[in-house]
């Protein structure tokens, strides 16, 4: 029998976070979810393990969308995952399984902290250099 999967659609920018019931999760931004959308849901390639001891996850970045956001692992503890910009503001964080995502405006905020496990993560985006013309 075949896993069940479960989506996360963000709707700035399109990410999708998926949860299998096995304890396998991916994140996909839109250009990869229209290629890999016919792949196996059991296909290894395109799936990591779960484990909850440290944070798994990363940056969401659509420059066409003008959006700024991350995701990740829930921790194994049964601890909640927390967002705040620099100046404190907390960010809503939406769930799928035992992942979570979030997402804003880009203009917003280029630095926030992530809090796993009681520990604070800042993460902070830097500008992409020029590109040569």
């Amino acid at each position: 029998m075949s896993p069940q999967v479960e989506t996360l659609l963000l709707p700035r920018s399109q990410y999708r976070v998926q949860w299998r019931d096995d304890g396998y999760w991916r994140a996909l931004p839109l250009d990869q979810w229209e290629q890999v959308e016919w792949i196996d849901r059991q296909d290894p390639l395109s799936w990591a393990a779960w484990t909850g001891a440290e944070w798994q996850g990363g940056l969401i970045v659509n420059n066409d969308r003008a959006v700024f956001g991350a995701y990740g692992t829930m921790p194994d503890d049964g601890s909640d995952v927390t967002v705040r910009w620099a100046d404190g503001t907390p960010v809503p964080v939406l769930h799928v399984g035992k992942m979570w995502a979030c997402e804003w405006p880009e203009p917003q905020q280029q630095r926030f902290d992530v809090t796993f496990k009681g520990e604070v993560l800042p993460v902070e985006r830097r500008p992409r250099p020029p590109e040569d013309v």
